[in-house]
């Protein structure tokens, strides 16, 4: 995850808070405050990068180990010599 992902998914979260909207305003006899559809877009942002975050933390920090007898090594060559 990178500050490139963060646009598309605060674009697609309020576009889904406001697809939620009905046109009165109201769902039945009940008024629902406009607030809520900052709430539901601050808590979408929330949950969707915060478990983005923790599946990129979780691979980098639980990925493969560096190990003493690993070597760093440069490939020259491109096609069949460089394999």
């Amino acid at each position: 995850m990178s500050i490139r992902d963060v646009l598309p998914i605060a674009g697609g979260s309020a576009l889904g808070s406001v697809l939620s909207r009905r046109p009165s305003g109201s769902v039945g006899p009940f008024h629902v405050p406009r607030s809520i559809y900052l709430l539901d877009w601050v808590n979408t942002m929330a949950l969707v990068l915060g478990t983005r975050y923790l599946i990129r933390m979780g691979r980098e920090g639980l990925g493969r180990k560096k190990r003493a007898t690993d070597r760093r090594v440069l490939i020259v060559g491109r096609g069949r010599p460089g394999r």
